[in-house]
């Protein structure tokens, strides 16, 4: 069940900025008291970027949805943006906390939920993507960007990327119906949907 209220959706009582003409998703703990001006002109620059080939959700977070209670050092001070088939970004909002922790520790919880779901097999050990499908940036560099395609992946590693995602917002498919290779458009969009009424549901 989804209620919206002013520009706001409320999932099973937590509340989540939508963003209607991007369908962005906004979930952060403690940033918006920490650091005000600089999620602001995060979230504008977002709005402004070309909607994106097939409308998939994003997320804008800074903790693992399935994993609500988990607390970060320095979390206030990252916003992920989650995009199926896009590279996992890291924003630093704060470059005085540049060198937090905080990025492997969110990707070390990937890994915690990727064994606990037997996607690991299909995803590989987070250190063998790493480095190509995640990427830290400051937020500096992020409002330099004039598109979200600059973080785009290959069709391969975009699939990876759809399957991480799952495990983040906690939309987990039964492993044994995944797989690595490409959907078409009209089932990714549907694993896609799929996705966001089930993280409704986790809520």
């Amino acid at each position: 069940m989804v209620n919206s209220e002013g520009g706001k959706t409320k999932l099973f009582g937590v509340m989540m900025l939508e963003l209607y003409e991007n369908n962005l998703f906004v979930r952060l703990e403690s940033v918006e008291e920490k650091n005000p001006t600089e999620l602001k002109k995060l979230i504008e620059h977002l709005k402004n970027f070309q909607p994106l080939k097939n409308n998939p959700p994003i997320f804008l977070i800074n903790f693992l949805l399935p994993l609500q209670n988990t607390n970060y050092e320095n979390q206030e001070n990252f916003a992920v943006l989650v995009i199926p088939g896009y590279k996992l970004l890291f924003i630093c909002l704060n470059n005085q906390t540049w060198d937090s922790d905080f990025r492997e520790d969110f990707l070390e919880d990937i890994s915690f939920l990727s064994q606990k779901f037997q996607y690991q097999d299909k995803i590989g050990r987070v250190r063998a993507w790493k480095n190509s499908l995640t990427q830290a940036i400051s937020l500096e560099d992020f409002l330099s960007c004039q598109s979200i395609e600059t973080f785009s992946l290959s069709s391969e590693q975009g699939r990876l990327s759809q399957l991480i995602t799952t495990l983040i917002t906690g939309s987990v498919n039964d492993i044994n119906h995944v797989g690595v290779e490409v959907p078409e458009d009209q089932v990714r969009r549907t694993i896609l949907i799929k996705n966001l009424n089930n993280i409704c549901e986790n809520f």
